[in-house]
């Protein structure tokens, strides 16, 4: 008779029904069980009354480690039994800032609606946000943007998303940002540079004409003592549609 591995599991665990023991690497039996993506043995441990916020030598909880390894089925099994959603791992990542970079929209809402912290930060310096932004994951991104009053919130570099955004051309984020949300237009990164400066560094007409019909100032400087228009200017990268559109303005 050939046994499966969830056989085996369950047979041990009759007869040896130390559920909590962990081995060598931190694992415990439900991770062991989340490993092998054996969701009936999750769910007969958690009847069981196994310890789900044990955490394995890399600080990964069940939860963790089931939205890790993909096994989104058994995370949403576990949301539903009480476990610790603020837990981070070795690197400081948490079940929020993990299921926003890997684009599971069902898990951010189920999180967020558990109350997840959408301002955690991981060893990189992502939130949540910024984890979605980066892999382009736009329906979780507007998803949390409509769940969150911080849409000013910095990078490591201390950029914004609309400065993310700008630097990527991405129009659509920025038109969102900027006619739905509370931005903080003249927000400047660590080198001092704002959204504005960005946009004529990256020789984006379109993008500084509109971040200067929505407020941008144009006479901000970055740490450099470079504002938008030098980067316009035959100083720099001439480009005449920039240059002439900023110039008239500077006397403002």
């Amino acid at each position: 008779m050939k046994y499966e591995y969830n056989d085996i599991a369950k047979i041990l665990l009759k007869y040896y029904p130390e559920i909590n023991e962990k081995d060598e690497h931190g694992n415990s039996l439900i991770h062991i069980a989340i490993q092998h993506n054996q969701k009936d043995l999750v769910n007969d441990l958690i009847r069981r009354g196994v310890l789900l916020n044990n955490l394995d030598c890399c600080n990964n909880t069940p939860l963790l480690l089931s939205i890790k390894e993909g096994y989104y089925d058994i995370a949403l099994e576990l949301l539903e039994n009480k476990v610790d959603i603020h837990t981070k791992d070795n690197v400081n990542d948490t079940a929020l800032i993990i299921s926003a970079r890997k684009g599971r929209l069902e898990l951010v809402i189920r999180l967020i609606q558990q109350g997840a912290k959408m301002s955690d930060k991981n060893k990189e310096g992502f939130t949540p946000l910024f984890s979605a932004y980066t892999e382009n994951h736009t329906d979780v991104l507007i998803y949390m943007l409509e769940n969150t009053s911080n849409v000013n919130e910095k990078n490591s570099k201390g950029e914004t998303l609309l400065m993310c955004a700008v630097k990527d051309n991405n129009i659509m984020i920025c038109n969102y940002l900027i006619q739905r949300k509370k931005i903080n237009i003249n927000s400047k990164d660590n080198e001092g540079n704002t959204a504005l400066i960005l946009a004529s560094q990256k020789d984006n007409f379109s993008l500084v004409k509109y971040l200067v019909e929505n407020g941008a100032n144009v006479h901000e400087k970055n740490n450099q003592l470079k504002d938008a228009l030098y980067y316009s200017s035959k100083e720099y990268d001439y480009n005449k549609y920039i240059y002439d559109f900023l110039e008239p303005l500077m006397n403002n």
